[in-house]
């Protein structure tokens, strides 16, 4: 385990954004306690945060709704949609995305609140 698949990814949705992770107010992920993706995530990030930050969440919708499957990335936009503009209670006004298949691919995307 190198993380390299989900590093590439987290880097790729960053300069896409035009932005840096440490900039980002939270992670989410579609992650449900296994710990080699626990390991896979803290070494990715580890590797893509440009400087120290004191706080950097990590969201899971599977602690609501359990294991979701391929349906984990639809319903964590669905959430984060309905709770990042909250006065009180948002992770963030923009966060980092990302989640992993089965198969060994990975994805992440930034997302931002619209003003």
């Amino acid at each position: 385990m190198r993380a390299q698949g989900l590093t590439q990814a987290i880097r790729a949705a960053a300069a896409g954004a035009g932005c840096q992770v440490a900039d980002l107010d939270f992670h989410a992920s579609g992650m449900t306690g296994e710990a080699w993706y626990a390991k896979e995530t803290s070494l990715a990030l580890s590797r893509c945060i440009e400087r120290r930050k004191p706080d950097f969440p990590h969201l899971m919708i599977a602690r609501s709704v359990g294991e979701t499957g391929a349906a984990g990335p639809a319903l964590t936009l669905a959430w984060l949609a309905g709770v990042m503009d909250r006065p009180e209670g948002s992770p963030g006004r923009a966060g980092l995305l990302h989640f992993a298949g089965d198969d060994g691919q990975r994805a992440a995307l930034v997302v931002r609140l619209r003003s």
